[in-house]
């Protein structure tokens, strides 16, 4: 039996469905090895070529069934109701332009959502003040990109402003190094790009932290939050535009 992951990014077991941008097949054949079936992003051309296979700039899960899809994707929301979810179309398209593909690039932790909140999509900030969201504005376009979420309170980041944001609003940081994860067409990428939660105590590395430098500062800090690191590839960390959970098992599974 499966359920819905009600708190964007913190499923409590065993993470059953992903989105994951199709580009992506290597993590994909690695992940159905795991027991976890992924849900395709298609590529979204509206965006610079090298980020349009990257899931968290065409979809944003909300919670439970709720998901908002860039209207850039629109035919993968008719996809996502027929497997069961409620989806959204976006309050615009997306354009190649920074800050035109972050739209939907934002992190939502418990009840904050961290997003360039003047470049946030409307639909988006309309949902935030449904839902009585704290919004947690910060100067990094790319903020879902930029944040690793490693349970409720604890998060991993690269950016000043997110690390500084974030520290402000009771959620603790650990701030590394910026670069050593590896995005194609660009001189990095991000680390929220590079991993996702696959259960409550799971953490997915795109690849190993071998040749980061602040490796063993990373590990200590996942040791403290009890998560265990699962790498996916031999590799050095790469940017795929996030590991998405959406689906977990039921606790009585």
């Amino acid at each position: 039996m499966t359920k819905w992951v009600e708190r964007p990014n913190l499923p409590l077991f065993k993470v059953r469905y992903v989105l994951l941008g199709k580009k992506y097949s290597l993590l994909s054949n690695i992940l159905s090895n795991l027991g976890i079936n992924i849900i395709h992003v298609p590529d979204n051309y509206d965006v610079n070529p090298a980020l349009a296979g990257h899931a968290d700039l065409s979809a944003l899960h909300l919670g439970g069934r709720r998901i908002l899809v860039s209207r850039s994707i629109g035919h993968f929301a008719s996809e996502l109701n027929v497997l069961g979810f409620e989806a959204e179309l976006s309050g615009r398209p997306c354009s190649a332009a920074y800050p035109g593909d972050v739209g939907l690039n934002a992190c939502l932790i418990k009840n904050k959502l961290f997003c360039a909140a003047k470049y946030a999509d409307e639909k988006l900030l309309v949902f935030a003040e449904e839902k009585g969201l704290e919004i947690i504005s910060v100067k990094q376009g790319y903020a879902k990109c930029s944040i690793c979420v490693v349970d409720e309170s604890h998060i991993i980041t690269e950016d000043k402003s997110v690390h500084k944001a974030a520290e402000a609003c009771g959620v603790e940081s650990l701030l590394i190094s910026p670069g050593h994860v590896a995005l194609e067409g660009f001189g990095y990428g991000f680390i929220g790009g590079a991993t996702g939660k696959l259960g409550k105590s799971a953490l997915a590395f795109t690849g190993t932290l071998k040749r980061h430098p602040d490796e063993d500062k990373i590990l200590r800090f996942l040791e403290a939050c009890a998560v265990e690191p699962v790498y996916l590839t031999d590799r050095p960390c790469f940017d795929v535009g996030s590991i998405l959970p959406v689906i977990e098992e039921d606790s009585g599974s």
